[in-house]
């Protein structure tokens, strides 16, 4: 088996004896056919290289947004499996910076994505699908907040062209109408 190890220590650990071991080879099948990247993880191949990025946040509804100007750096891991992105960003006087993780789950067939930067501890998960163009792909999760408040999150990804791309992304706390309350539009600097 081509991806080895861990797919045979996961099968290993279901074959408690050698009868076990045949029902194990359907399995195995199964696991290769989705252990590699498919053909959704071209939207996620798009997105590798070098980015400026042009960020506006919508502080409070109604009132004109905050410009942050930044960049991105993209690279796909893992044989191409996922893309880490590296957000670099200033913020009310001071560095902001994210890092996330996105890929394309073939088990479920869910686009998923992780989130972590330096103004909080919150690690954000978010999964989704993509529109039928294969364009765009919308992710929603949700946060904890201090204080116990559950924030909803939807965000959509959107490939313009092959060197630009725009991010959106919509929050409601509680059972308060979601509202936009950040868009960063990316211009390709490199591949």
């Amino acid at each position: 088996m081509r991806h080895g190890w861990l797919a045979a220590a996961l099968l290993a650990a279901g074959c408690a004896s050698t009868e076990a071991a045949p029902a194990a080879e359907p399995e195995a099948a199964a696991w290769a056919a989705v252990a590699g990247p498919g053909p959704e993880h071209a939207f996620l191949a798009a997105q590798a290289g070098t980015w400026d990025a042009a960020g506006k946040i919508w502080a409070s509804p109604g009132e004109p947004p905050l410009e942050l100007p930044g960049k991105a750096r993209n690279a796909l891991i893992l044989d191409g499996r996922y893309l880490v992105q590296d957000y670099e960003s200033e913020f009310m006087g001071h560095v902001f910076r994210g890092h996330g993780i996105y890929g394309f789950d073939r088990i479920r067939g869910r686009y998923v994505g992780v989130w972590t930067d330096s103004e909080s501890t919150i690690m954000m998960a978010t999964e989704g699908t993509a529109d039928a163009s294969g364009k765009a792909v919308t992710r929603s999760g949700a946060v904890t907040l201090p204080g116990g408040t559950v924030r909803r999150v939807r965000e959509v990804m959107t490939l313009l062209g092959p060197d630009e791309m725009l991010y959106e992304h919509w929050s409601a706390d509680g059972a308060a109408p979601e509202r936009k309350v950040i868009e960063v539009r990316y211009r390709r600097r490199s591949p």
